[in-house]
């Protein structure tokens, strides 16, 4: 959120970006009873959500032109 608010959005979208696919991976990987608020529903649901969210926002961090921003 800083890299955001200080104008380099595109740099803070991609870092959160692999920061929602980290957590799909810890989601999908770690035990049940070390899931702690990454556990909300099914693990398919929360695996799927997360790596969704993490693919879109890495497609808008990487996919929008360059031009005039930092």
């Amino acid at each position: 959120m800083v890299l955001i608010g200080l104008e380099y959005w595109r740099r803070g979208l991609v870092v959160f970006g692999l920061g929602t696919g980290f957590a799909a991976v810890l989601r999908a990987t770690l035990p049940e009873r070390r899931q702690g608020l990454l556990r909300v529903r099914s693990r398919w649901f929360d695996v799927s959500a997360l790596a969704v969210a993490a693919v879109a926002i890495l497609v808008v961090a990487w996919g929008i032109s360059p031009l005039g921003t930092k």
